[in-house]
């Protein structure tokens, strides 16, 4: 084989390797890496949902103005639509069962059960006590492993 053939096939070949380096490296990007930030934005999403909307749902007992009233109602519907991204962004993650086990997700069955927990906090009502609201805010806390205090 010439120096010629030998010099060109050794730049297709580092050419063509180049390529499927950079198609493998797109694919895990897109339909993994994405989906799992995507989700843990999530996750911090719902941690700054709870905290900004606390001083709500630990007021809700008594008569309040209308305005207040109407910022109950928004931050549960909030919360209903936190439980149903939950759903929606960890069904959309690939690998999850692995992801799991390296421990960058929480369990599904911890995210399900943190979900119905965020729709129990958008049931609530004015004569729902605070420790009610805790016990919710706790446990959500502690199945998505992020901090609401």
């Amino acid at each position: 084989m010439s120096e010629l053939a030998k010099i060109i096939l050794t730049a297709c070949v580092t050419l063509f390797g180049g390529v499927l380096l950079l198609a493998v490296t797109q694919i895990l990007t897109r339909f993994v890496v994405e989906p799992l930030v995507d989700f843990r934005r999530l996750l911090g999403e719902v941690a700054y949902t709870l905290i900004l909307k606390a001083n709500l749902l630990f007021n809700l007992p008594g008569t309040k103005p209308e305005a207040f009233e109407k910022a109950v109602a928004d931050a549960k519907e909030e919360f209903r639509k936190l439980a149903s991204r939950l759903h929606a962004f960890s069904a959309a993650v690939p690998l999850y069962g692995f992801l799991t086990h390296i421990h960058l997700v929480p369990p599904l069955t911890d995210v399900y059960e943190a979900s119905r927990h965020l729709i129990g906090l958008s049931n609530v009502q004015p004569d729902t006590p605070p420790g009610h609201v805790q016990k919710y805010y706790d446990t959500i806390s502690k199945l998505l492993r992020i901090r609401v205090d």
